[in-house]
């Protein structure tokens, strides 16, 4: 009986494929900060189909030139022009980089933005984005005579917290850093600046610590172990046998924020960042009217934090 049914089952034919016909993408990350003025850069591609199921094969550009694009904010259209740069990478296209710019557009925290695109076949393609707003952070502790960490930690805790959590929306995405920034004289009295990135703690794997550092998350917290602040304090001057001659300046914070259109076409590219999801093979996120891709926006700010003096001078460091 099974024999009979499968001869005579449905056969269907499977293609990981989609129908390719003129099918469009737009990208353009819109992205902001407290100073205001940005560069905007998009792109514009066509569907294209290769024999196979190998897209690399593919040395035709999928680029649309001729389009015409603008930014809509605040009742303003701003047009973006058509560019052309080198190529450094040949490997498949050997064409020089296409796309599309948008310089000295007036954008801050929370502006609605509307960006369309006429292509020459007189396809359009829209889409819209709220700038994320700016968010103070809270430092615990508030390092007001600068960081270190000769506290006592039984009162204070072990870790440096920022906290950005207010009035955060909890389907975006943040992107925190921190960077010691640091110079170095040389015996000629010539001065470099350094930076190197902070981790959030070392963790001890097969008889080595390693450095954890930020990456995607959606808690609006960091927590930042004294411990790793120590390491990375006593590493800026391996090497240099007089220690006077290192200046800790100043730690900085730089917290990303994507909205939440740019928030999902993430997650949907690159799987959710707890531990706990599991990425299904779905369709990948898209918000453009008339097409694909994704039209989203980013608000990045910064913090500095100076670096207290006793602090530096315990490693033998000075600061000018």
């Amino acid at each position: 009986m099974c024999l009979c049914m499968l001869g005579i089952g449905c056969k269907e034919d499977f293609s990981p494929k989609v129908p390719s016909g003129n099918r469009y993408y737009l990208f353009c990350i819109v992205s902001a900060t407290p100073l205001g003025g940005s560069v905007q850069l998009a792109l514009v591609d066509r569907m294209y189909d290769v024999p196979g199921l190998n897209p690399a094969v593919n040395k035709e550009d999928p680029f649309v030139a001729g389009a015409r694009l603008t930014l809509t904010v605040r009742g303003t259209q701003y047009p973006l022009k058509y560019r052309l740069n080198f190529r450094e990478d040949t490997t498949r296209y050997n064409t020089p980089v296409q796309y599309y710019l948008g310089s000295g557009i007036p954008l801050v925290a929370n502006d609605a933005v509307t960006m369309q695109a006429t292509l020459p076949d007189s396809t359009r393609l829209s889409a819209s984005t709220e700038i994320p707003g700016f968010r103070p952070t809270d430092s615990a502790p508030d390092f007001t005579m600068g960081v270190t960490t000769l506290l006592d930690r039984e009162n204070v805790g072990t870790a440096w917290i920022l906290d950005w959590s207010n009035d955060v929306n909890d389907d975006h995405l943040f992107f925190p850093s921190l960077t010691l920034v640091y110079s170095t004289t040389a015996d000629s009295g010539i001065s470099e600046l350094h930076s190197v990135p902070v981790p959030l703690k070392y963790v001890e794997h097969n008889g080595q610590w390693t450095p954890v550092y930020p990456s995607t998350q959606t808690a609006p917290v960091l927590s930042v172990d004294f411990d790793a602040i120590d390491r990375v304090m006593q590493g800026i001057g391996e090497g240099i046998a007089d220690k006077s001659t290192v200046h800790p300046r100043q730690m900085t914070f730089v917290l990303t924020e994507y909205d939440i259109s740019l928030s999902r076409y993430y997650n949907s590219v690159n799987g959710y960042p707890d531990q706990y999801s599991v990425r299904l093979d779905e369709r990948t996120y898209t918000n453009v009217r008339g097409g694909d891709g994704i039209v989203g926006s980013a608000y990045t700010q910064s913090r500095t934090f100076k670096i207290g003096r006793l602090y530096a001078a315990s490693f033998g460091y000075t600061v000018e």
